[in-house]
Order: C-alpha cells, then structure tokens, then sequence
C-alpha cells in the first residue's frame, strides 16, 4: 500500500491531511528509515 493510498483511507472518515515527516524512527528497539503522516480530525465526519 503506497502512502497516497493511506492518506486517502485515514482522511475519508473525518481527518485532514497535515504533516509528513521522513527520516530514522525509532520502533521496536531498532531504527529504521520511514515517515511518519501527521493528521487532525475535521469538524464532520463522513460515515462508510
């Protein structure tokens, strides 16, 4: 699944969209290279 594609799932009930933030990150005591998507829930929610 690329992250246009997980953008488009989080953001259709009821969130926008805000920051993506790339580099090392640290997850289950390793570092690895990914991003993290940043997003805030919208006044209206859109039911699927």
């Amino acid at each position: 699944m690329s992250l246009s594609e997980i953008k488009r799932e989080i953001q259709n009930p009821g969130f926008v969209f805000e920051k993506k933030h790339c580099g090392l990150i640290s997850h289950n005591d390793g570092l690895n290279e990914g991003c993290v998507l940043n997003f805030r829930k919208t006044g209206s929610v859109l039911k699927i």
